[in-house]
């Protein structure tokens, strides 16, 4: 309807018409707005709660450094059958089967998980050489659940890497009655320096000359990202 003013046959516009007409204004001018920021609401929440389930980009732990981007096959891999007590893993005994990677003292790298160990409370365990010659070993903080999908690794100033260990945790009941979070999951890269000869290994590590078939790859001082 056009919303004109009826008027009375005396010419004079009555109170009923006018308001009348203000009802017709009303519904003309909020009534569709207000559905469209119905709309808008919803397409707000739902895309709060796609970023909320949000996942990886990658589909395999991937370490990149420069140029080189390197996917870890799995070196542990935890199940528990139903009714155990413990977990049941394949692997884990050595880094023989890991890749190699060729760093200059100090390169960062990015870690990344796929949406299945994102979904799990999941850490970075790393060892290095430090300015000084010493072998030292840290951890990241343990990142939670559905949290966090990829992390920015960068050493200690003028640290030479050695290995790096993405792990898959889980809550456990431990011997003391308390709770225990083992890695039912781990993923392993031996990084060695450029142009030299592999600093002395973290004993029980297995490091060394890469073997037949691991991936190689060498990220020199001019290739380091920020």
């Amino acid at each position: 309807m056009s919303g004109r003013l009826i008027k009375h046959p005396s010419g004079r516009v009555t109170d009923h018409a006018v308001r009348r007409a203000a009802d017709r204004r009303r519904r003309g001018d909020f009534a569709m707005p207000l559905v469209h920021r119905i709309v808008a609401l919803a397409i707000v929440l739902m895309i709060a709660l796609s970023a909320c389930a949000g996942g990886s980009d990658v589909t395999q732990v991937t370490v990149t450094a420069g140029p080189a981007k390197i996917a870890l096959p799995a070196a542990l891999s935890c199940v528990s059958p139903p009714g155990a007590t413990t977990l049941s893993c394949a692997g884990g005994d050595n880094d023989k089967t890991a890749p190699h990677l060729a760093l200059a003292p100090g390169t960062p790298l990015t870690v990344q998980v796929p949406t299945a160990v994102g979904n799990t409370p999941w850490v970075i365990v790393f060892s290095y050489v430090d300015a000084q010659g010493k072998q030292q070993g840290d951890r990241t903080a343990v990142f939670p659940p559905k949290k966090q999908f990829s992390y920015h690794l960068t050493p200690p100033s003028g640290a030479q890497m050695t290995r790096l260990e993405v792990q898959s945790l889980t809550a456990a009941p431990g011997p003391d009655g308390g709770v225990e979070f083992p890695a039912v999951g781990s993923w392993v890269l031996i990084i060695d320096p450029v142009g030299g000869s592999q600093p002395e290994s973290p004993q029980g590590s297995s490091q060394g000359s890469p073997p037949p078939g691991s991936t190689t790859s060498s990220i020199g001082e001019t290739e380091q990202t920020g």
